[in-house]
C-alpha cells in the first residue's frame, strides 16, 4: 500500500515541528536571589542570550540586592564560543561552559562597575556578579532555563549572563 504525501503536507508538518523545536519554557535566577543583569541587557533565549554591545569596555550594572554591610564582585569569562553555531552544538548539553576566567575585581561597593580594560573584539563573555560580607562569599549569580528541544526538555542550570563585543 502506497501513502502519498503531498509537498504541503510535508511543509506544514516540518512548519510544526521546527516551531516547537527550541523554545524556552521558563527560567529562573541562581545565588543571590534576584540578582540579575540590567546592562548590558539580556536575551534571555538558550541561544540568542549573547546581545552585542558597542564597546570593547562596558560598564556593568545589575539588580541591587545587597544589604549595607555588603559588597559586590564581578567575574568575567571569555567564552569558547566564536559563533551562534557553536553555542546550538553545545545546546543538548545540559552543563554549561564558563569558558576562561579573565578577569575579577572585589569590593564594589555600587551595583555597576566599569570595566577598566579593554575585550577583544567581536568575541562572546560571560559575566557574573556575587555578594561578599568579609570573607563570606555567595556564589556566583546565574540563571537556569528548561528548553524544549523537539519535545525533549533539557535543563540549562547555571548558566551565567552573556554579552558579545563589537567587531573593530
Amino acid at each position: 500500500m502506497k501513502i502519498k504525501i503531498s509537498r504541503l503536507t510535508i511543509l506544514g508538518f516540518s512548519a510544526l515541528f521546527f516551531i516547537g523545536c527550541v523554545s524556552p519554557r521558563s527560567y529562573n535566577f541562581w545565588g543571590i536571589g534576584g540578582l540579575y543583569p540590567i546592562n548590558p541587557g539580556m536575551n534571555y533565549g538558550y541561544f540568542d542570550r549573547y546581545r552585542t554591545i558597542d564597546t570593547l569596555s562596558p560598564e556593568l550594572k545589575w539588580h541591587d540586592v545587597k544589604k549595607p554591610n555588603q559588597t559586590y564582585d564581578v567575574g568575567i569569562w571569555e567564552t569558547p564560543y566564536r559563533s551562534i553555531d557553536d553555542i546550538k552544538k553545545k545546546a543538548g548539553q545540559a552543563d554549561t561552559s564558563w569558558g576562561i576566567f579573565i578577569y575579577q575585581t572585589n569590593n564594589i561597593p555600587t551595583n555597576y562597575f566599569q570595566l577598566p580594560i579593554s575585550l577583544k573584539p567581536d568575541t562572546y563573555y560571560n559575566w557574573s556578579v556575587r555578594v561578599r560580607e568579609g570573607n563570606k562569599v555567595s556564589r556566583w549569580s546565574s540563571f537556569s532555563q528548561d528548553v524544549d528541544y523537539a519535545s525533549v526538555i533539557i535543563a540549562h542550570n547555571d548558566t551565567p549572563f552573556g554579552f558579545k563585543t563589537p567587531t573593530q
